[in-house]
């Protein structure tokens, strides 16, 4: 063969006595150096692979560790979901990587990116308020200024020659894993409710007990009687049979001052008050609340002044705060407030103790950790590509929204809630937030949860366009029902324990359901109805019988007439258009019947099957009242209780 002849590089380094390497130097050895490059590339692919792993189980361990989850259970080694989940990060990184591997300058773009994604994660998963750096006429976000510099030294380490660079990288972050790791596994074992404070004290004096619970989307009777359904039908059945069995006053044209569960809980705590939401409000946060690796869920209501506790704490009672989410309860001008503080642990939620298998478990995990990064806020394409091959009910990350997750064991609260009334005594004050039926619909009406595919949340994901609102409907009234059967049995409990006699019970929906939907109607009757209109109901030892009082009348008007003595829904002004009082007042007339209508017998049948689903065998209690009682006339009354709150008795 003639030098003429080689018409490839290949083939004049394979006819070349001196041998190229692959930097296109020459080796006098007469041997190719092209397994060195070889070698050098498959190495670096393999820390690159390590690192991007790395950073999303230390990500992940975070996250899981966070929560509710027992990630180690007596073993070095995490619970099966968790160790599958982690290995699944490997597989993934080996199969980006591979694919690139002929493209080094890419493989460390992935890598800076990579880098860029955990800062964003950290911030978005952990990190309380937003801070922004001001750069001339632009703000930008602090996690992008620090996620940029870190994404860039990740690539400046990976683009070097010498693999000695890479390696300290993947040491360093080895190490902060292992640090992590080790330390949850020596955690303990984590609980769903934390108590977070507790200066409760064994006072020797009469006991008195007030308990407050807002429950939110738990809607009112005559929205349920709109819906004119055989399952609302059944709802309300179940709702007015057991306010009845338990003599509660109902006020079932109760209405919440505003649409969101927030601003309303901020005016409920303030009854009598006539400021603005805004002037009961902190703008500042605690330094040692900028970060919160214990419990997710941000918090974004801190309160300058509460009412209620204060009047109880003037009446020598002690308080209990329950809270969930997004409200601080506990604190006011952010020192405490309660004598004891109590969170529910939302995300991630408690999966290890539902009956799901090891894959399902740790898809729920996996997409509960995608979304808690807020990374994905238009899936539009995504949706319409999966609605031509499945039902889009049952893609996970696409059809429901995982953040809502914390409606997961929230009948817990009552269980918690019981234990410490048993316990405590003296004047107790407990004030009780519990996420149910909250905004997505998990358990069937017996609280036994459904299957994956058939969760629901209250509306739709911004992407989804199909009309589930029938479906919506039925789960919401199942939800609520399953709720019902828990206050009954807590009370039932409270009763056996002989703790009921002596103690006050106001039930409070704090928010509505809009009808399920994405936008507001344009009826504004529809809109009060389904956002304003909620369940509002007293329990009252000194009442010997159930009453309705027919006041058309916001709720926080009918607390201070309440606790306050004075009834303040006296020719008040309202803040609602003419023509929705008139279709109330006309709704008032269709409904009287049907609200006095006893229903204690039809409850007390659907309670029986509910306690047979939950195997309260031990629960000992009396479900039918005597017969004489079971056809009476439930009287009309427009007269609020007088309670000793009011006084200095």
């Amino acid at each position: 063969m003639f030098i003429n002849d080689l018409n490839t590089e290949d083939d004049i380094r394979s006819y070349s006595p001196l041998q190229h390497d692959w930097h296109g130097r020459f080796s006098r050895k007469g041997k190719k150096q092209e397994d060195k490059a070889v070698n050098k590339r498959l190495i670096d692919s393999i820390l690159i692979i390590i690192f991007i792993a790395l950073l999303l189980c230390t990500n992940f361990m975070l996250f899981a560790g966070s929560g509710n989850i027992e990630v180690f259970q007596s073993s070095i080694f995490p619970i099966p979901e968790v160790l599958l989940i982690m290995g699944g990060f490997f597989v993934f990184a080996a199969v980006i990587i591979f694919s690139l591997y002929k493209h080094d300058l890419i493989k460390n773009i992935v890598a800076a990116l990579f880098m860029l994604i955990f800062i964003y994660a950290l911030y978005q998963q952990f990190y309380q308020i937003k801070e922004w750096i001001n750069v001339g006429s632009w703000a930008i976000p602090i996690y992008t200024v620090i996620g940029v510099l870190f994404s860039f030294a990740v690539f400046v380490i990976f683009s070097q020659e010498k693999i000695i660079y890479k390696v300290l990288a993947v040491i360093a972050l080895s190490i902060l894993f292992m640090q992590i790791y080790l330390s949850y596994m020596e955690s303990g074992e984590p609980h769903e409710f934390i108590e977070t404070h507790n200066t409760q004290t064994d006072i020797q004096t009469d006991s008195e007990r007030f308990i407050y619970i807002m429950l939110p989307n738990l809607v009112s009777y005559p929205y349920l009687s709109s819906i004119n359904s055989q399952a609302s039908d059944e709802t309300q059945k179940v709702m007015m049979g057991f306010l009845q069995k338990n003599k509660f006053q109902i006020f079932p044209y109760a209405y919440t001052t505003y649409d969101n569960y927030l601003n309303n809980m901020v005016v409920n705590l303030n009854p009598a008050s006539d400021k603005s939401v805004d002037e009961h409000l902190l703008n500042t946060r605690l330094l040692s609340e900028y970060w919160r690796f214990h419990n997710l869920k941000k918090e974004y209501i801190y309160l300058k002044n509460n009412e209620l506790y204060n009047l109880f704490k003037k009446k020598h009672f002690q308080i209990s705060a329950y809270k969930s989410r997004d409200f601080d309860m506990c604190h006011v001008n952010h020192k405490y407030n309660v004598n004891r503080c109590i969170e529910k642990v939302n995300q991630p939620t408690n999966i290890y103790s539902l009956s799901l298998t090891t894959i399902e478990k740790a898809r729920i995990l996996v997409f509960e950790w995608l979304s808690s990064m807020n990374l994905f806020h238009d899936m539009t394409s995504v949706y319409r590509i999966l609605t031509q091959f499945t039902n889009v009910d049952q893609v996970p990350m696409v059809g429901i929204n995982y953040n809502n997750l914390y409606v997961v064991n929230s009948v817990k609260t009552f269980d918690l809630l019981l234990d410490n009334i048993k316990n405590d005594q003296g004047k107790q004050a407990y004030f009780v937030f519990a996420d149910i039926p909250s905004d997505m619909y998990i358990y069937d009406e017996y609280c036994q949860l459904k299957p994956q595919e058939k969760w629901l949340d209250m509306t739709n994901l911004p992407w989804i366009t199909s009309d589930y609102t029938e479906k919506r409907r039925n789960a919401y009234l199942q939800q609520t029902k399953c709720l019902i059967g828990k206050l009954e049995n807590f009370i039932d409990n409270l009763k056996q324990n002989k703790k009921l006699s002596d103690t006050t019970i106001i039930l409070q929906g704090i928010s509505g359901v809009n009808d399920f939907k994405n936008y507001q109607d344009d009826d504004y009757y529809q809109n009060f109805m389904g956002n304003r209109m909620v369940t509002m109901a007293i329990y009252d030892p000194t009442m010997r019988e159930s009453s309705i009082d027919s006041a058309f009348c916001p709720i926080q008007k009918i607390l201070s007439s309440y606790l306050f003595g004075k009834d303040y829904c006296r020719n008040i002004k309202y803040d609602v258009h003419e023509k929705t009082i008139r279709l109330i007042k006309q709704e008032l007339v269709n409904l009287t019947k049907n609200i006095k209508t006893n229903y204690i017998k039809d409850f007390s049948n659907w309670y029986r099957k509910w306690l047979q689903f939950n195997q309260s065998k031990n629960v000992e209690i009396d479900i039918i009242q005597n017969d004489k009682n079971e056809d009476e006339d439930f009287g009309l009354s427009d007269l609020f209780i007088k309670r000793r709150y009011s006084n200095d008795n």
